[in-house]
């Protein structure tokens, strides 16, 4: 576990890391503590909170600094994140040489099994879902604005993308 802290927000995040998982020389990092704080919706409080996972490669450790300053970054705005949202250059603000600076986010379906869903959870009077960044490109930036979420993803599955790899190609 690691704590990311960052210079333009209050607070920090911790960062968990689970080497080898999802599969053999990646490494699966979760905040901990976005779901401390309240994101709105116009100007409510919107009902539920949210963690950040994120999948990575064993030779580029940053992700958890990515994931940890996009959930500072959230948290510090209270801005609203929901499957279908992207956060604008995250990654390239901690990756050179990405092909992929935004995080789309989904829900986790890597974990989606019978046997290892990754459902809500209910903390005192509030509901926690977790949300999976996916790295993105700037043409798939410009098509989920164009077309939306739904167009995204079934390029994203019709492509089998490797959500590790923060230097793949354009789809």
């Amino acid at each position: 576990m690691s704590r990311v802290v960052n210079d333009n927000c209050v607070g920090h995040i911790d960062v968990l890391r689970f080497h080898d998982r999802p599969a053999l020389g990646q490494i699966a990092h979760a905040t901990i503590g976005l779901s401390d704080a309240a994101l709105l919706n116009g100007d409510r409080t919107f009902a539920a909170r949210v963690e950040l996972l994120m999948v990575g490669r064993d030779n580029e450790p940053e992700i958890g600094t990515v994931i940890g300053s996009a959930a500072l970054m959230i948290a510090n705005q209270k801005r609203m994140i929901y499957p279908g949202a992207i956060i604008v250059d995250a990654l390239s603000l901690y990756i050179e040489n990405t092909t992929t600076p935004h995080i789309y986010l989904t829900a986790p379906f890597l974990w989606n099994g019978p046997d290892n869903a990754i459902d809500k959870l209910r903390v005192r009077d509030y509901d926690v879902y977790w949300l999976l960044g996916i790295p993105a490109t700037d043409k798939e930036y410009e098509l989920l604005m164009a077309e939306g979420d739904d167009v995204l993803e079934d390029l994203y599955a019709s492509a089998s993308i490797d959500i590790s790899d923060v230097r793949r190609r354009a789809l």
